[in-house]
């Protein structure tokens, strides 16, 4: 039990598994399979990670999105639940995912923010494109077991945070302690970001881009009811080393989702 008076159900959990799985084997022929590459100056160069989005209507959406036995309701009731339901859906998925894809025809490789074809320079691509088959498949295995799955974003144009119209989003509210309405969010959001502060602090680092805090706590009070699609991107591996690495950004997603709801 949480202080949200719902308990957590591994039946109630696999069904909503089981419902995206089902989803994308109808729509897997309609969903490309991506390698994107970071095109980060402060990240590590050299890593790549799998990407895809496949439609699953609203209705699934907000299934997987907004309900106790969806994604946010693991992470609500803690960190650890929440990275464990990701990684029982996406194990899930994985053999549909690499049973259809063929890393030869995905070589197209993009970089990210915009997804535009990259143009590597002449000795990375040679690198990378005379990787055998069973390298590329280790890639993809450590890439998705390392990824993430959440609903496809609409982004405003200025920042790329989640746009949110409120007239569309917020129909439906939650009703639980952590995240409520926006009303009553200010309040809430200072608690959140100071607990959650706290609990990066017991991990002995500082926190980061505290300037976004609010702005995301505000963001995951808000259920975006429209969207339809869901999007799945690796972790970023090395396809040479098969080393991994995470932004920096990223090391407490968990623990952002579970105290504001978004990350």
């Amino acid at each position: 039990m949480s202080d949200w008076g719902e308990e957590i159900s591994d039946d109630d959990g696999q069904k909503v598994i089981d419902k995206v799985v089902a989803a994308y084997k109808k729509r897997a022929k309609d969903s490309s399979v991506n390698i994107q590459r970071l095109n980060d100056p402060a990240g590590k160069q050299g890593v790549y990670r799998i990407q895809l989005a496949f439609e699953v209507g609203a209705d699934l959406v907000n299934e997987f999105f907004n309900t106790p036995h969806g994604i946010r309701g693991h992470y609500y009731h803690s960190p650890a639940l929440g990275d464990e339901f990701t990684r029982r859906c996406l194990r899930a998925l994985s053999g549909e995912i690499k049973s259809r894809w063929n890393p030869m025809e995905a070589l197209k490789i993009e970089k990210v923010k915009p997804p535009k074809p990259l143009k590597l320079d002449p000795e990375e691509w040679e690198r990378i494109r005379n990787l055998s088959l069973a390298q590329w498949r280790k890639w993809f295995d450590l890439s998705l077991e390392n990824g993430k799955i959440w609903p496809v974003e609409e982004l405003a144009e200025t920042n790329l945070v989640p746009l949110f119209r409120p007239e569309e989003n917020l129909k439906k509210e939650w009703h639980q302690y952590r995240w409520l309405h926006p009303e009553e969010l200010k309040h809430v959001a200072e608690e959140n970001i100071k607990n959650l502060e706290d609990a990066i602090k017991q991990l002995g680092e500082a926190p980061i881009f505290e300037g976004f805090y609010e702005q995301r706590a505000i963001l995951g009070s808000k259920k975006p009811l429209t969207w339809k699609s869901l999007d799945i991107k690796g972790g970023w591996i090395d396809p040479l080393t098969l080393t991994s690495w995470t932004h920096p950004s990223k090391i407490y997603r968990a623990l952002q989702i579970h105290y504001l709801g978004f990350s």
